[in-house]
């Protein structure tokens, strides 16, 4: 990339923008984002599971792009938890050819009794792959609709010159539920009186969010990642609990030793938004 072209890219990343889908992440690693803060969501399920296990008492989250990363993570630390998913079940001891993880990503397995106190090393098939693509940001933040108001508050708090939403994606085409999201926060930093210049990703983002936001549950229930998982009985009851709205006031971020961890001071309380999931 010559001087002219990483100019222009590194202009780019100015005021708010969103990222809707994977094929945007090669992108992503070439610019500099070094006065860009990043936010990665992964709606369902990963960076609600993130949330609920760091708010749970989970010590770190060490996000891993895959199987083998992780096995060699719990080689080097033998007090790692490891959670993960393919095809959004629980790996199994058949893909790792040893043993099965110990959780998969599901936000309703990560209680206080399973993950208080403990390190997971965490491979999913989109979250993680994101989470990566941002590395050398400023900082990174992990966003869902469980900790949206304090992730808004974080942010507003001290509002960058340059934000990236970042949906993660599933496979390597957009995810409804993660725009949808990214547009609710938009929604919610222009109400806050802090709004950065739109992108007209951002525009799009916000404009399908309030579209939806009346019934959030039908929306992600259309999804392709929500059919999926409202298929398989054991999974369906995640799609309503991961569009709940603000039950955490927590911040996950990325250190840049590359371990997910709450940030160190919490958020400001924001005014509540309520919404209807039906």
């Amino acid at each position: 990339m010559d001087t002219e072209i990483a100019r222009k890219a590194s202009e780019e990343t100015t005021g708010l923008q969103v990222l809707f889908s994977p094929a945007e992440f090669e992108a992503l690693e070439r610019i500099d984002l070094s006065e860009t803060v990043c936010v990665v969501f992964d709606v369902l399920r990963a960076t609600s599971s993130m949330t609920i296990a760091l708010s749970n008492g989970a010590k770190a989250i060490v996000p891993v792009t895959g199987i083998p990363q992780a096995l060699d993570v719990r080689s080097r630390r033998g007090d790692v938890l490891l959670a993960g998913e393919r095809h959004g079940l629980r790996i199994s001891a058949d893909l790792t050819g040893t043993i099965a993880f110990d959780l998969g990503n599901s936000p309703r397995e990560f209680t206080p009794e399973r993950v208080a106190g403990r390190t997971i090393a965490m491979t999913t098939t989109n979250g993680t792959r994101a989470l990566r693509a941002c590395a050398h940001a400023r900082e990174i933040l992990v966003a869902c609709f469980l900790n949206l108001r304090a992730v808004s508050g974080y942010l507003v708090r001290d509002m960058p010159s340059s934000l990236v939403l970042v949906c993660s994606g599933t496979r390597e085409a957009s995810a409804y539920e993660d725009v949808l999201c990214a547009g609710a926060l938009a929604e919610a930093l222009q109400d806050s009186g802090n709004w950065l210049d739109p992108s007209d990703s951002a525009i799009m983002a916000q404009r399908l969010y309030a579209d939806e936001r009346k019934d959030l549950f039908a929306a992600v229930s259309r999804s392709q990642n929500g059919r999926c998982l409202l298929s398989h009985p054991e999974l369906r009851e995640d799609v309503k609990f991961c569009v709940q709205r603000d039950l955490f006031n927590i911040v996950p971020v990325m250190t840049k030793s590359g371990e997910v961890v709450p940030a160190p001071k919490t958020p400001p309380e924001l005014p509540r938004t309520i919404e209807t999931t039906s």
